[in-house]
């Protein structure tokens, strides 16, 4: 998302006056930040980095969809801090323990999208694993029926076993069934996946 002008993207701009932790200013080399500055202990840069993070989260819940889950990324201390003060937001399962201090807006968008992509995989490896362990509808019907009383928990489609030769209206109730299970809040996962032990086609668990 493209930030207003007045988002709270600088501490020290943010907080102005009421910062806590004295005049702080900071040089950045090498992937690390320096800070010196006058009457700062470790606690009132604790302070003012709290009331910053809260500064931000208040803004994101007035300017986003709060449905759209959040990535973050930074030093998994600052990490643990933003989730334990956080507010209504939606925060993404996957996060990246990685400062970004010292990237371009390029390089961060290179790393996130790289790190996003292999959490992913990493997940919905898992819950292929899982669903081992769960009763399994594969039979259209009765995952519309799951999906009629609002007991669709999870649906996967492997398009790795598509053919040429499917049948059209196939195609057609997988895409109806997709869009029936997204309107109930199920998790869907699209997977490409052609290896003897792959799910099949459409698997779907139900809570």
């Amino acid at each position: 998302m493209k930030l207003d002008a007045d988002a709270p993207t600088d501490l020290v701009e943010t907080l102005g006056s009421e910062k806590r932790g004295g005049e702080l200013n900071f040089i950045g080399q090498g992937g690390s930040t320096t800070f010196h500055g006058h009457n700062e202990t470790s606690k009132e840069k604790q302070i003012d980095l709290e009331r910053y993070y809260r500064e931000i989260n208040k803004y994101l819940v007035e300017t986003i969809d709060l449905t759209v889950p959040i990535v973050l990324m930074g030093l998994p201390k600052n990490l643990a801090l933003f989730k334990r003060i956080s507010e209504k937001l939606s925060l993404s399962e996957i996060q990246i323990s990685k400062s970004p201090t010292d990237l371009t807006n390029a390089q961060i968008e290179k790393t996130t999208s790289n790190e996003i992509s292999e959490q992913e995989v990493e997940t919905i490896t898992d819950d292929v694993a899982a669903i081992n362990n769960k009763r399994v509808l594969t039979d259209t019907a009765e995952i519309d029926q799951a999906i009629d009383t609002n007991q669709l928990n999870k649906l996967i489609v492997n398009v790795g076993n598509l053919s040429n030769s499917v049948d059209d209206h196939l195609y057609n109730d997988i895409n109806r069934i997709i869009s029936r299970a997204l309107k109930i809040n199920s998790q869907v996962v699209v997977l490409k996946q052609e290896e003897p032990q792959s799910p099949a086609l459409l698997e779907a668990t139900t809570y």
